[in-house]
């Protein structure tokens, strides 16, 4: 991409334990696929994304062998996270998990342990795919303005057009080692393709800002990574 002149976008989502009691809830004896919380990071400058490498190293180097990779809150609060531009995660998110499960004080006090992290880089993402909760999302909404965190509109895209989604469907089941037609299994839907812009301009008209704001981020990318020779241990002939 740098060699096209293009910046790169980097960041991963990460799942994390707020480490407040709830977020191993999510977790299932029977599906241990089921994701607990996550959140997105993005490396805004050359200093966050040695910090994401970093953390996404210690997501997979300090945790229990038998658990999901992911980052505990007290990692971020000890060793800060400076350049990195955060997102809630949506529906799958520790703030809208915990409104979604009725504990709204919580799920403001998680917000508030995520702002005093991120400050202005911090900000709550909607997702509309189909049938997707519009009650909920109004309360994600006046949080948003309670706490003045600003909004982001995503997608969170698994194929890229509405015709995959069959194909995908049945990869998820073999991945669930489970039959196609249990209900019980992760689904997702027709609307986890990959959007047009056309299209979430249509779907997100109603809250302007959430779009605005896709594009702020992407202007706050500045992140860049240098082209370096591999380090490799020197070997002496035996």
């Amino acid at each position: 991409a740098m060699e096209a002149g293009i910046q790169p976008i980097i960041g991963c989502q990460l799942d994390i334990d707020m480490e407040d009691g709830q977020s191993s809830d999510r977790r299932s004896h029977r599906d241990h696929l089921q994701k607990p919380p996550s959140i997105v990071l993005y490396a805004a400058t050359p200093q966050g994304y040695e910090r994401l490498v970093a953390i996404v190293s210690q997501a997979y180097l300090a945790g229990e062998t038998s658990e999901r990779p992911h980052i505990r809150l007290s990692w971020l609060q000890q060793d800060g996270a400076e350049g990195l531009i955060a997102l809630t995660g949506a529906r799958g998110g520790p703030v809208d998990q915990a409104m979604h499960d009725g504990h709204p004080a919580q799920a403001k006090a998680r917000l508030e342990s995520l702002r005093q992290l991120f400050g202005d880089r911090l900000y709550i993402e909607l997702q509309r795919q189909d049938g997707y909760d519009r009650a909920h999302e109004a309360k994600m909404i006046a949080l948003a303005y309670e706490a003045e965190v600003p909004l982001v509109a995503t997608n969170e895209a698994f194929f890229p057009t509405p015709e995959d989604f069959e194909a995908h469907d049945a990869l998820m089941a073999v991945a669930s080692n489970a039959v196609m037609s249990d209900d019980r299994r992760p689904r997702l839907s027709v609307d986890n393709c990959l959007k047009s812009r056309s299209a979430m301009v249509r779907l997100f008209a109603d809250i302007p800002e959430a779009l605005e704001n896709s594009i702020e981020i992407a202007r706050r990318c500045s992140a860049i990574v240098e082209t370096r020779a591999p380090i490799l241990p020197r070997f002496t002939g035996g």
